[in-house]
């Protein structure tokens, strides 16, 4: 089960890693990745007002966040880490 928590200032770096982590190679392939131009957007539009944490297990693995609206729309983001559950029943 998970739970969402409120993203502080605190969580400025896990914040950074996730898209790094989920979306660099694809951005890679895209546009090219320039590790100073996405820190600088990053830090620019980072706002954990409009951000919740992902929490499973006591572990931090994701976010859930409604950045801004734009031309009167609202869009959501959802970015996860790969997430693997596992339950192992032994039966005797």
């Amino acid at each position: 089960m998970y739970t969402l928590r409120q993203a502080t200032e605190a969580d400025y770096a896990f914040l950074y890693h996730l898209p790094r982590a989920t979306m660099k190679d694809y951005v890679a392939q895209t546009w090219g990745w320039d590790e100073t131009v996405q820190a600088a957007m990053f830090k620019e539009r980072f706002n954990p007002g409009h951000s919740q944490i992902v929490v499973i297990d006591g572990r931090d693995v994701g976010v859930l966040s409604i950045p801004h609206s734009t031309a009167g729309l609202t869009y959501l983001e959802l970015m996860l880490f790969y997430v693997i559950i596992l339950e192992i029943k032994i039966l005797a």
